[in-house]
Parts: structure tokens; C-alpha cells; sequence
């Protein structure tokens, strides 16, 4: 308890009235008279060393005080407010949002003082939100508060001190926050500063730093380094080395840290600076946290273990940690060297920090979005919708114009308001023309009330429509109601206009499309676009009686509208989300069946291709019916309908009931070649399984994208096989995808298939399709049968509505209890895959290590990537053995080494069936042994063995970590060979050895060597498979035997005469 002066003052109607002062001593109450209607402001001038923390209704009066009249606190009492409510939320006796409430003032702020204590505020909770989505409404918040002020005040210094440091401090938070002006205002100065030009010493730092960060390449940083070794000035040199640290290439990072190593370059006393600068940075905290625990010993050896600065720089790097892995990182550490830390005082206060760290993060994150997205002034500045806001159901009605390349509509949206606000926010582009805009209550009765819209605006960048109402709405139900315009466009997103050319009377006609996923919805119609807000429609279109007009419900009823018009109203739609609405205005013709259980399916096209639709109207039907087994959950529309557009973005949009294909995808005659039927029945059975993985259960945000995508490429592999058993008994394509997956997945620029998307933008990619559906493969080998009882129960349980991984694992969890998400979370949050080491010398057992594995090894170092696994991976291992044909599973968690008995057999074949994600490199004797019997009898393996062992030698040779003899000797049982998959991935590397290593004579030799061996071993005695018909080409990207055969020996052949 501390004795201190207090001071009060009182005010009412902004008017000073009293001061008085009192002496407290010791935990005492007292009380202050003070009238109703004022306020009192304790610690006059912060002039006490202590907080004053008031009633929440003083807090808030306090608020409306600095937002309505400022000028009646002192600079330093309204610094005081700041202060106090940041550390009074920061200790959890308020909660935080009281301080943002509190800097609203801000904007019209204008003196340094309270400008600083924020400054220090903001960049502390931008540095503690980092990872958070909060974190970027915060910054558009803090933008919004300084972006008057920087424009008044500018670059250019004056000769006021107190000025030229409120414009650092103004300059500081505006960049920080991401103004772009400011930003590219840095960067010009600072690319000066490269060329010659100097810099104002009060802004240098700021020049630096975010010039560096912005625009920083070698050529930058480089010059930068020749300045700081230059430099004299030791204040000079500490803004250059903070400046150098700013940069975001890894690798200058990592040649920074090298540099700070040689006391030639960096003295010992400015070694820890630059590590803590550099754990400001996030992209090179990783970096240097993985430097200190890689070169700890030999940090000890040149500074010893009495050097505070090294205990303390552990505790420094450490304390912008916010995670649990993190914090088991520290324990690690910690536990291997029990003396690192200066003390066990410090080291337990470095964990305690991180500790705090996590808590803080837990307690405040969710307030404080809450508060940006209802009290806040700036909510459109998240990517996201504000949660409070749930729409329930639309009334779209839509007149797009053939002959005027436009449309006009109105839609009325019924929403669910489950907070009080005072904006409502909706998605429109930029390009959709709002003409009208209505709020109403939906009163008890069902009847409405108007309410007065204050003024409405557009945020461009996040393309959102504010309504600003002029009172807080209470919770309850609304109606918004737009009338809107915009032109078919000729992106082939949103609402779009396609053609084709009658052959018959070489007239263009024109069709209307949407396309709108995954965002184009709201180039449409203002609406809710995304996927977590599901809401039923009822749509009504009114077309040119030439035409007629599809969307994802059946048609109700066409009706005349004159002026040659008709308007057609279809039947109210399921819940759904607007990137899965369809609208489709044509004069197409159809074919139409049923499926077995009594669902329309038809098939539109253009009229002279509509002979060529059959194939793709039954593969439907067909897929339609199995799936239904399959997932054990029926298709619940009445129709399934599929329109083939001349013009389409992808080949294939699985809307909800109406399915639009490309052209050139889909249209297959009676002669249809079988790789163009198999790559159409691809094509279709992935668009159907879209029509339970994604429309009838939708993820709730696009970070989970792969969920879709990798179930429903991994579940048409198996549709397609009920349509064409004839066709890839040996599941090529599978492997195809597999090989192509870790191809794609084995750099340090590969990304996790889980990661933040903001704002949604390249999602569909190899990582997410391929990878997805290959460790879903992986998983399914796994747990066998269980796997298909979980897709059902997830199915059922999620129906109708949006759910997310983790739903997944648990319904695929539930027969055994397998804790499915902690095995697939090291596969989905964290880029590359492993490789297990295989030692068998032992003779009654092999001993497994995994490793991250990296076509460039050497690379790992430079990788940024963040990832709360330390690149481990539970690695469901599945293997057989000379004396049992039988796959044995076992589950390898951890680095750490794992025995597997061989039980005298002769050899073990780990991967068995290149089930999982992951390369196997054995050692040299066992390498041998499989190729001994590869070339005895290659049929001892199956043909996704031998794909399996043609990959990991190769890929492994190239990483570095097998010498280039053992798939060059692996390669001549190839003489055996009649699958072509095996020889797709020989071809393919040998094309690669002939590209990288045409002029390296000592590799060119090993090849030579690897050439002869093949070439020694005897050809197999079967006669070669017969030529293919004209017609039977092979599917895209698969070329036949015969062909794969003749490359891969004329590569060879090249490569040893070269």
C-alpha cells in the first residue's frame, strides 16, 4: 500500500468548477461529492505514480468527454486516460476494448503526449495480435486514427522539436498500420538514400525500417551493410543495424546472423542488438530462435555462460511468443541446456511471459473483435463479415438484358441481428451500381417498419456496402432491401454473357451465366458472400420469351410479362451459400433420364452438340445413384441439371443442382476416344461428389477449401470406377496425383493446405486438390472400412449446414477412438512431407527415423514458414515383408527412432502400395536387395511399389541423400516393365538428369555407368504389348508403354553419346 497525493477535478457542463486535494493513506475508502451529470478525473496530469480505475459509466462518460470536447483535459490527462485503461486491461481489471473505446478521441488529437502513450499501445497489441484476424482490423482501426493527421503533417521536418516528434510518431503508426501512402513514401526515400540522397536524422530510422521492409532486396540491403561498416557513429550504427533487420529474404536474414558471428564485422556488444532486432521482425523470429538453439555451445564458448546479454537474449527472442508449441519449444531448450536462460530466475520468468502471452491471447481476442466489428468505427476494414449479422433468406429477382449487356434486379434479405448495431455491412462490387437501399424492422406481427438509413457508403478494398442507420438497432429480425444494376460481364465471373454459333444459320446467339465462386456473388446482387451464411432463395428471372431460364431449384412457374417477356419463378431453394446460387438464361436443348431413385437429370447444350451430351447425361446418373450408396445419404433436390456453356473459367462449377461444365470438357460421342471418356467421367463424377462435399456440406471458410476439394477428387476416383471398370485397374491416376502432390510439395516455397486466407484469391491449386486427396487416400488405407463409415456419419451430421476438419476427423474417429485430427493436423498445417532413414543391417529388425524432406536440403534453413509440429509428422507406416503378404500398420509420432522386426525375412518393402505421404531411403544393402529383385522378378512388387521405389530413388538421389548409382541401376529392370506409370517417372527424371546435368563429366559418366549396367541385364522374354488404335490415346499426361518405353531408352541413349 503506498501514501500518495491525490488530486480531483470536478467539472460540470464542461466547466471546471474545483480542485481539491487529498492525502490517502493506506487501503481506506472515501468519498468525493460530485453532482449527477459530471465527471471526475483523478491523477491531474498523471503527476501520481499510480492507476485510477473508474466505473464503467465513468469510463464511457470519459469516452463521449474526449470525443465531444478534448480541449476540456490537458494533454497529459487525456495521455493519463489512455495509460491507465491500457494497464488496467492489460492486468484484466477492465477489458481491453476500453481503451480502444477511449482512443476513439484520437482522431482529432493533435499533441504529442497522448499520441505517444498510444503509439506505444497500438504496437503492442498489433505485436500480440500478430497471427490473429483481429490483427487487421486493429491496423485499419489505427489507420483510420492517423490517416488525417499524416496527411497534415507529412515528411518534411521543421525546426520544432515537439513537432518533427509527433510526426515520427504519426509516421511510425501510419505505416505501421499499412497506410500505403505512407509506406510507398518510405520506400521512395529510402531508395534515395541508396542513390545518394540523405535522410533528415529524426526520420532516418523510420526510412530505414520500412523502407527496408517494404523494398529490401540484396542489392538494398547491401548497400546498407557497406554504410554501417562505414558508419562511425555508434547511435548511427544501431539505426542502420535495426534497419537491417527489417528485411523479409530469409536468406539475408540468415547472412545477417552470419555476419553478427565475426567480431570482424560486428562488435560482441552489438551482437545481442541484432538479435533482438531481428526478433522484432516475424519473419526472422524463427530464423533467429532456430540460430540460438543451433549455435548455443558455440555462443557459450565466445561469451561464456556469465554474460547476462546472452541470458537475456533468449528471454528477449522469447517473449514474442504466443503459442503452446512455442512454449514447449522453450522447455526443450531449456531441458538440453539447464543453464541457458542467465539463471533459473530468468529462465522461469521467460517461460512465464510466454505463458502470460498465451493467456492474453485467450482472454482478449474475441472481445476485442467483437467490439471492432459492433462498437468499433471501423468494422469494414476485416476481410470478413461482421458474425452479428445472420441472413435467413432471400428474395432475388433479376432481368439481364441479351441485347444491352446488362441487368437490373432487387432483392430483399431477410437477416437475424444478434447484437445491437448501428451499420450493417453486405457485399457489392465495385462494378454493381446500388440505386436504392431500405432498412426494415420485422416487427412480432409480421408486419414492417421503415428505419432511417443515415447515409450509406462503399469500403472498396473489401468490397462492402455501409449502411449507417441513425439509431442502434435493437436485437431482432430485418428486411434489407436493394435495387441494384450492372453489366454482363465479360470475365466469366459473377453474371456473364456467353455465345455460341448456330451452324445452320451461322447466327450468334447469346446466353447469360453466373459464375460465382468463390466470391463473385456479390458482382451480382449485394448479399452475405460467404460461405458460412447459408439462406434459402426464392429466385424469379425475367428473360426474353426466346429463351428460358434455370437455378439450383426446379421451376414453379413461367408466366407472360409482356413486351415479349417472360418471367419465370422457381421453388424455394434449400439453404445454401450465395457462391453455390446458379442462374442460367438460354434457348438450349436438353436430353433428360432419371435415376434410380426417381431424380431428374438432364443435360443442356448448344443445339448442334447435343448428340455428343450422352455420354456425360448417363455417366451422371450412373454417379448419381452410387453416390447415394456410397455416402448412405440421398441427393436431396428434386433435379439435377447440367448446362454446357461455350465459355467457362474452370471446366467444371458444381453449383447446387445446376452444374455448369466447359464445352470443350464435356462433349463425347458415340467414338469418343477412351481418355477423353475417362478424363469426362473424371470430370463429372468430381462435380457430383461436390454435390455432397461442398453444397450439401459447406466449409465455413475458405481456409478449409481443401476439405471440398480433396474429398471430392479423392472421392471420384472411386465414381469413376463404377462408370469405367474397364479403365485404370492399376489407379494410375492416383499415383499420377500422388507423384504430382509431392513434386509440387518438396521446396521451401511449397505452402501448408491449411493457412490463413484474408482475402480469397488463387485457392485452387495442387497443394490443396492433390495433396488433400492423397493424404485422404493415405488416411483411408489406414483405418480401412471405418473410413467410408465416417464420411457417412459426417455427411449426416453436418447436412444443411457449414462444418470444418475437425468435424471430419471426429466422424471418422468415432468407431476406434483414433484421435484422427492430432495424426491429419501434421499433415494439412505444416508444407512438405517426410522421408523415413531405414537401417537393416541389424538382420532381425529395422531401425526408422523420419526427416523433413527437401528437394534442396540445404534450403531448410531459409524456410519462414511457421509451423507448430517442428516439421513432424504422425506417419501412418504401412509394410510388408518376404513372409507376409499382408500390410502391417503402425503409427510413427516423433523423431525419435523406431524398430520394426523383420522376423528373418529377406526384405521389407516399407510404403507398402505407396499408400502414404512420404519417401522411404533405406540403406545401401537393402537399396540393393530391391533392385536384385526387381530385376529377378519385378512382380514381387506391386506396380505402386515399383512407381514407389523408381520415385524415392531419384527424388532421394537428387535431394543429396542417395548416391545417383542406385536408381540408375533401379532403372534397368525397366527391360521388364509393361506398366507405363513406371516408366512415366523414369522418363521423367532422366529428362531431368539430361537438362541439369548435360555438361558435368563426372555425372555424365555415373550415368554412362548406370547405362551399361541396364543394358547388361537380359530382356524380357514376353513379346512387347500390341500397338494402340488411332483412337485409344491415353489419358492426358499418361503416355502408353510403348511410347514411355521408346522416350525413356532414346533419353538414355542421348544422355551416354552426349
Amino acid at each position: 500500500v503506498w501514501s500518495r497525493p491525490l488530486r480531483l477535478i470536478e467539472v460540470l457542463l464542461l466547466v471546471i468548477h474545483m480542485i481539491k486535494c487529498f492525502s490517502l493513506i493506506g487501503a481506506v475508502e472515501f468519498s468525493v461529492d460530485a453532482k449527477p451529470s459530471s465527471w471526475v478525473k483523478f491523477n491531474v496530469n498523471q503527476t501520481g505514480f499510480f492507476l485510477v480505475n473508474y466505473q464503467k459509466e465513468e469510463w464511457l462518460r470519459f469516452s463521449d468527454l474526449l470525443l465531444n470536447n478534448p480541449q476540456a483535459l490537458s494533454p497529459a490527462d487525456r495521455s493519463n486516460l489512455l495509460f491507465d485503461s491500457f494497464l488496467l486491461a492489460e492486468a484484466g481489471h477492465v477489458p481491453l476494448h476500453l481503451f480502444l473505446s477511449t482512443s476513439q478521441y484520437l482522431l482529432r488529437e493533435t499533441h504529442l503526449i497522448p499520441w505517444e502513450t498510444a503509439y506505444a499501445a497500438f504496437v503492442y497489441l498489433c505485436q500480440m495480435l500478430e497471427d490473429t484476424q483481429v490483427n487487421v482490423m486493429l491496423k485499419g482501426y489505427i489507420k483510420d486514427l492517423t490517416s488525417d493527421l499524416y496527411e497534415q503533417l507529412g515528411w518534411r521536418t521543421s525546426e520544432n522539436h515537439l513537432d518533427n516528434l509527433l510526426r515520427t510518431t504519426i509516421i511510425g503508426l501510419a505505416c505501421h498500420s499499412g497506410n500505403q501512402k505512407c509506406l510507398s513514401h518510405a520506400s521512395q526515400l529510402f531508395q534515395n538514400w541508396t542513390q545518394g540522397q540523405e535522410i533528415p536524422s529524426s526520420l532516418r530510422s523510420l526510412v530505414y525500417n520500412f523502407g527496408m521492409s517494404e523494398i529490401g532486396r540484396e542489392e538494398q540491403w547491401n548497400y546498407m551493410w557497406s554504410r554501417y561498416l562505414l558508419e562511425e557513429s555508434a547511435a548511427q550504427k544501431k539505426t542502420i543495424m535495426n534497419g537491417l533487420a527489417h528485411v523479409r529474404k530469409p536468406y539475408l536474414i540468415l547472412r545477417y546472423l552470419d555476419y553478427a558471428m565475426d567480431p570482424e564485422k560486428v562488435r560482441s556488444q552489438d551482437f545481442f542488438t541484432i538479435l533482438s532486432y531481428i526478433a522484432g521482425n516475424p519473419v526472422g523470429r524463427p530464423l533467429v530462435w532456430n540460430f540460438i538453439r543451433d549455435n548455443w555451445t558455440a555462443l557459450v564458448e565466445r561469451f561464456t555462460l556469465n554474460n547476462r546479454y546472452l541470458g537475456n537474449a533468449v528471454k528477449k527472442i522469447c517473449s514474442y511468443f504466443t503459442t503452446e508449441k512455442q512454449l514447449e519449444e522453450m522447455r526443450s531448450f531449456f531441458a538440453k541446456y539447464p543453464d541457458a536462460g542467465a539463471g533459473k530466475r530468468r529462465r522461469q520468468q521467460a517461460l512465464e511471459a510466454v505463458q502470460n502471452n498465451i493467456r492474453w491471447i485467450q482472454r482478449h481476442v474475441q472481445g476485442l473483435k467483437e467490439w471492432l466489428e459492433v462498437e468499433g468505427p471501423t468494422p469494414w476494414y476485416s476481410p470478413r463479415l461482421p458474425s452479428h449479422t445472420v441472413p435467413e433468406h432471400y428474395d432475388l429477382h433479376l432481368h439481364p438484358s441479351l441485347t444491352q449487356d446488362g441487368f437490373q434486379g432487387r432483392v430483399s434479405i431477410v437477416v437475424a441481428l444478434r447484437k445491437p448495431a448501428d451499420r450493417l455491412l453486405v457485399h457489392k462490387a465495385k462494378l454493381l451500381n446500388v440505386s436504392e437501399a431500405q432498412v426494415w424492422s420485422v416487427l412480432d406481427s409480421g408486419e414492417l417498419e421503415k428505419i432511417e438509413i443515415q447515409n450509406k457508403t462503399e469500403h472498396e478494398e473489401n468490397e462492402f456496402l455501409v449502411l449507417r442507420i441513425a439509431e442502434k438497432l435493437p436485437v431482432g429480425r430485418y428486411r434489407l432491401y436493394f435495387e441494384f444494376e450492372g453489366p454482363l460481364a465479360l470475365s466469366l465471373k459473377g453474371f456473364y454473357k456467353s455465345s455460341y454459333l448456330d451452324p445452320q444459320t451461322q447466327q450468334r446467339k447469346f446466353l447469360a451465366v453466373t459464375h460465382l465462386s468463390p466470391t463473385h456473388a456479390r458482382q451480382m446482387f449485394p448479399c452475405f458472400d460467404e460461405p458460412s451464411y447459408r439462406a434459402t432463395f426464392n429466385v424469379s428471372v425475367l428473360h426474353s420469351s426466346t429463351t428460358f431460364a434455370l437455378s439450383n431449384a426446379p421451376v414453379q412457374r413461367v408466366s407472360a410479362a409482356g413486351e415479349g417477356l417472360e418471367l419465370s419463378i422457381f421453388e424455394k431453394s434449400l439453404p445454401m451459400s450465395t457462391h453455390l446460387l446458379a442462374i442460367v438464361v438460354c434457348d438450349f436443348p436438353f436430353e433428360e433420364t432419371l435415376s434410380e431413385n426417381g431424380v431428374k437429370v438432364r443435360i443442356y447444350t448448344a443445339p448442334h452438340q447435343l448428340q455428343n451430351a450422352e455420354y456425360a447425361l448417363n455417366s451422371a446418373s450412373k454417379l448419381l445413384t452410387y453416390y447415394e450408396e456410397y455416402f448412405g445419404v440421398p441427393f436431396p433436390l428434386k433435379k439435377l441439371d447440367m448446362v454446357v456453356i461455350p465459355d467457362l473459367a474452370r471446366s467444371g462449377v458444381e453449383n447446387w443442382g445446376l452444374i455448369t461444365l466447359r464445352e470443350d470438357s464435356v462433349l463425347c460421342g458415340r467414338d469418343c476416344p477412351m481418355a477423353s471418356r475417362y478424363r469426362l467421367a473424371t470430370l463429372i463424377a468430381k462435380q457430383l461428389a461436390h454435390q455432397w462435399f461442398g453444397d450439401l456440406v459447406t466449409m465455413r471458410w475458405w481456409d478449409e477449401q481443401y476439405l471440398n476439394e480433396g474429398l471430392s477428387t479423392f472421392v471420384s476416383r472411386k465414381g469413376v470406377k463404377h462408370v469405367e471398370p474397364n479403365l485404370d485397374k492399376e489407379d494410375d491416376i492416383e499415383l499420377l496425383r500422388l507423384t504430382d502432390a509431392l513434386i509440387s510439395d518438396r521446396t521451401i516455397y511449397s505452402r501448408p493446405i491449411v493457412q490463413n486466407v484474408e482475402r480469397v484469391s488463387g485457392i485452387y491449386d495442387d497443394i490443396e486438390c492433390k495433396k488433400g486427396s492423397s493424404i485422404l487416400r493415405m488416411l483411408e488405407k489406414y483405418i480401412g472400412d471405418d473410413f467410408r463409415e465416417g464420411i457417412s456419419r459426417f455427411l449426416a451430421r453436418h447436412s444443411f449446414g457449414n462444418a470444418g476438419a475437425q468435424d471430419l476427423w471426429e466422424a471418422l474417429a468415432a468407431p476406434k477412438g483414433l484421435n484422427v485430427s492430432r495424426v491429419m493436423d501434421t499433415w494439412t498445417r505444416q508444407m512438405n512431407y517426410p522421408y523415413l532413414s531405414v537401417n537393416c543391417s541389424g538382420g532381425e529388425s529395422c531401425t526408422l527415423r523420419q526427416h523433413r524432406f527437401l528437394e534442396d536440403p540445404e534450403t531448410a534453413q531459409l524456410s519462414a514458414q511457421p509451423t507448430p509440429y517442428d516439421y513432424t509428422w504422425h506417419i501412418p507406416l504401412m509394410y510388408r515383408t518376404s513372409n507376409n503378404d499382408e500390410v502391417t500398420h503402425l503409427l510413427i509420432n516423433s523423431t525419435d527412432e523406431v524398430s520394426v522386426d523383420l522376423s528373418s525375412s529377406d526384405w521389407i518393402k516399407l510404403n507398402a502400395d505407396f499408400s502414404g505421404y512420404y519417401s522411404v531411403n533405406y540403406d545401401r544393402q537393402t537399396w540393393n536387395r530391391i533392385i536384385e529383385l526387381l530385376h529377378n522378378n519385378h512382380t514381387v512388387f506391386s506396380t505402386a511399389d515399383r512407381v514407389n521405389l523408381l520415385y524415392d530413388s531419384f527424388s532421394l538421389a537428387n535431394a543429396g541423400l542417395l548416391a545417383f548409382d542406385v536408381p540408375l541401376k533401379l532403372i534397368g529392370y525397366l527391360r521388364h516393365e509393361e506398366y507405363h506409370g513406371a516408366w512415366r517417372i523414369a522418363l521423367a527424371e532422366l529428362n531431368t538428369l539430361k537438362k541439369y546435368f548435360r555438361m558435368d563429366r563426372d555425372v555424365r559418366e555415373l550415368i554412362k555407368a548406370g547405362s551399361t549396367f541396364w543394358k547388361r541385364q537380359p530382356r524380357a522374354q514376353t513379346p512387347p504389348p500390341p500397338p494402340l488404335k488411332a483412337d485409344c490415346a491415353q489419358p492426358q499426361g499418361v503416355p502408353s508403354h510403348r511410347s514411355a518405353h521408346l522416350h525413356a531408352v532414346g533419353s538414355v541413349e542421348q544422355i551416354v553419346r552426349k
